[in-house]
């Protein structure tokens, strides 16, 4: 059940910002996909390598694509820069505790397409703040500047209580020309949770 919730509250906020399309057809850098090669991640657009513990796995990019209610061409590593005018949110990596249904995803957000325009780290976690917040119940904490692989990205904490349960999700964006690199950690409180930020090098 925790697992469950966890997965589903990731996926909605995932799409929170999911809009109607802008038209301007803006050229700009493209979007590539991250490598996994064991317990590695690691991305050339965004820099950030990630090690994950041996107990964690990485979903299949078959799993990925269910989960984003998407085919599995269009997170292809050939068709993923192109399927991010037409699905503004895409996940590149999402990995599972399967024993306690903790999730972290790494995505990106088309801004000009969910925005209408392109904002700030600041801007964007401050609509996303309200938006969360329209959740009810919801504890909101102070966003701070932190260091993921040598990069620097904004982080808040949120949390919000479902059916008696305290989920908590951490987020770290970082604005990367017209496209909002997003990472999401959701958990449930009761979780023991290792230092995400550590597992970044």
């Amino acid at each position: 059940m925790k697992r469950f919730i966890s997965m589903l509250l990731t996926v909605l906020l995932i799409f929170a910002f999911a809009g109607c399309k802008d038209e301007r057809g803006e050229d700009t850098a493209s979007i590539q996909r991250g490598t996994i090669k064991g317990n590695i991640y690691s991305s050339k657009t965004t820099g950030l390598k990630f090690t994950k513990p041996d107990n964690w796995r990485y979903l299949t990019d078959s799993e990925l694509a269910q989960a984003l209610s998407i085919s599995e061409e269009t997170i292809s590593k050939k068709e993923f820069a192109k399927s991010l005018e037409e699905y503004p949110n895409l996940m590149d990596m999402m990995i599972m505790d399967d024993a306690t249904g903790l999730n972290m995803t790494v995505g990106y957000e088309n801004l000009p397409v969910t925005m209408g325009t392109v904002v700030s780290e600041k801007e964007y976690m401050d609509a996303m703040s309200e938006f969360i917040a329209t959740m009810g119940n919801v504890q909101i904490g102070n966003s701070e500047t932190v260091n993921l692989s040598g990069k620097d990205y904004l982080h808040t904490e949120f949390s919000v209580e479902i059916d008696g349960t305290t989920m908590v999700t951490q987020y770290y964006i970082r604005l990367i020309d017209k496209y909002m690199s997003v990472i999401s950690v959701a958990y449930t409180r009761d979780v023991e949770t290792p230092h995400i930020e550590k597992m970044f090098s």
